[in-house]
């Protein structure tokens, strides 16, 4: 072999050499990009109690409750299923209150079994029941729509104290779990004669059936470089289809 080796042009063999280099960047290249062009499917994301935690199952059950009530986006915050529905009369609010604590005693089991059938364990039902109130609207969001009115309106929540949603996960977190996001937007939000201005960073993943909300005025854990997310945007239609709970 080593006689057959000196026959070969020593140009010959470095050419060589430096083009199976390139064939072996160039499939490592292929490589990540095909990891970072993947998009993580709706039910990939839902799935993953890594991020989530073992108390977000809870959460879509009462997500697929809000569905029910006719909220078609629902926010979710470390410990609250938010409706997105506002209301300016206080008797609208304390009549929705009644539907959904009416909805919430007639159906919520049927959502825990459906939750629990779709992870495969025995997961929601498990979870204390959340306390319905009406609480104070929060216009963060609000304020970017164009025809944003300073508006003293409420909605519908459900709280559990007892349960955390989701941990102090960032938007890094979220692109080395999932991918990149299918779409980011950044919003600047009047701050109203603060010192330091809003800044919100939405990242839609999922066709836009999640929305992670992070705030540059939020926390940084500690070890990480970014703020966490402060709130999800669900559209409840989609996770209503994913999981079909048969009563």
């Amino acid at each position: 072999m080593e006689r057959v080796a000196s026959r070969i042009p020593k140009w010959l063999q470095i050419a060589t050499t430096a083009a199976l280099f390139i064939a072996a960047v160039g499939v490592c290249v292929l490589h990540l990009r095909a990891q970072s062009s993947h998009h993580a499917t709706l039910k990939e994301i839902l799935s993953d109690t890594a991020v989530w935690g073992n108390d977000f199952p809870k959460a879509l059950s009462e997500v697929l409750l809000m569905h029910r009530m006719g909220e078609s986006t629902v926010e979710l915050d470390r410990h609250n299923v938010l409706g997105t529905t506002k209301y300016v009369r206080m008797e609208d609010a304390s009549n929705a209150k009644y539907m959904l604590r009416s909805a919430q005693k007639s159906f919520e089991n049927f959502m825990d079994k459906g939750i629990d059938a779709y992870f495969g364990k025995q997961i929601a039902s498990i979870r204390s029941k959340g306390a319905v109130e009406v609480v104070e609207n929060d216009p963060t969001l609000d304020r970017l729509m164009a025809d944003y009115k300073p508006l003293k309106a409420q909605r519908l929540g459900i709280e559990n104290k007892a349960l955390r949603f989701f941990g102090s996960i960032t938007a890094d977190d979220l692109k080395k779990r999932w991918g990149d996001p299918d779409k980011v937007t950044s919003e600047s939000v009047p701050n109203d004669g603060e010192d330091r201005e809003e800044i919100l960073t939405l990242s839609q993943y999922a066709g836009g059936a999640l929305t992670f909300v992070v705030s540059n005025l939020s926390p940084i854990p500690e070890g990480k470089t970014s703020p966490v997310v402060s709130k999800v945007l669900i559209n409840s239609k989609r996770v209503a289809d994913l999981i079909d709970v048969k009563q």
